[in-house]
């Protein structure tokens, strides 16, 4: 495509990462499950994918290595819900372990819910 791929597809937050998976695989040393930050083609900066990738050394018929394949899967969606998860899951900490954690009141059309919540966890 005519693009560095370091300098213009690469997320900074993954630069370090794949110039040593990139070396290791110059080097013959293939490497599994990379997770890689693209950056998207023509659209806003902030936006980006997520690919876990596999390193392989490309070699001639007398095994120098003269290239190096990635291949990956697209894994941005499971990326974002559990993004998503991890931010609720510090939320619920927050209030549970809050020197002064809400109050939630239930009033009597709730209580035959709440007991019937206690008998089914028993």
């Amino acid at each position: 495509m005519g693009k560095c791929l370091l300098n213009e597809l690469v997320h900074d937050e993954s630069h370090e990462s794949f110039e040593h998976n990139l070396s290791r695989a110059l080097q013959g040393e293939e490497d599994k499950n990379i997770e890689l930050r693209l950056k998207t083609m023509g659209q806003k900066e902030q936006e980006s994918v997520f690919i876990v990738t596999n390193a392989f050394s490309c070699k001639d018929n007398i095994g120098n290595v003269v290239g190096v394949c990635f291949v990956g899967q697209d894994v941005t969606e499971v990326r974002v819900i559990m993004d998503m998860f991890v931010h609720l899951q510090e939320d619920y900490k927050a209030i549970t372990e809050s020197i002064n954690p809400p109050i939630f009141v239930a009033d009597d059309r709730m209580h035959g819910a709440l007991n019937g919540m206690h008998q089914w966890r028993s």
